[in-house]
C-alpha cells in the first residue's frame, strides 16, 4: 500500500500524509530504536518530526537511518526562542544535519 502524500506548504517538498514524531517518550534502548526507525521508512513514512530539545532524538536519528538520508525530510523544531538565540539553534541544526534547510515559518496564534 501506498502512503498518500501531499506538498509541504510552499516548500515544493512532497512528503506522507503520515508522520513520525521522534520525541523519545522512553529511555532510549538503541537496538529498539535502530529497529523502530527503520521500520518506519521500510513502511514508506518519509516525514520525521523530531527537536534539538527532545533527548537524543536528532543524534539517534542520524546514527541509525543516516545512511538512508534520502528517503525522508525532517522537520525540526526551535524551541524556547525566548532562552536562545535563533542564529545559535540554526547553526546547530545544520551541523547536526549535515545538509541545506528550508525554513517554514509558523507563528504563535494571536491572543484575543
Amino acid at each position: 500500500m501506498m502512503l498518500r502524500k501531499m506538498t509541504l506548504g510552499r516548500t515544493g517538498m512532497e512528503v506522507t500524509q503520515l508522520g513520525y514524531g521522534a520525541a523519545l517518550r522512553w529511555t532510549p534502548d538503541e537496538d529498539r530504536v535502530e529497529r523502530v526507525l527503520n521500520a518506519v521508512l521500510d513502511a514508506g513514512i518519509n516525514f520525521i518530526d523530531t527537536s534539538w530539545c527532545y533527548p537524543s532524538s536528532e543524534e539517534l536519528i542520524g546514527r541509525y537511518i543516516g545512511h538512508r538520508r534520502s528517503e525522508y525530510s525532517i522537520s525540526t523544531k526551535l524551541c524556547f526562542k525566548k532562552y536562545f538565540g535563533k542564529e545559535n539553534i540554526t547553526c546547530t541544526v545544520i551541523a547536526r544535519y549535515h545538509k541545506n534547510f528550508i525554513e517554514v515559518k509558523t507563528g504563535w496564534p494571536k491572543k484575543g
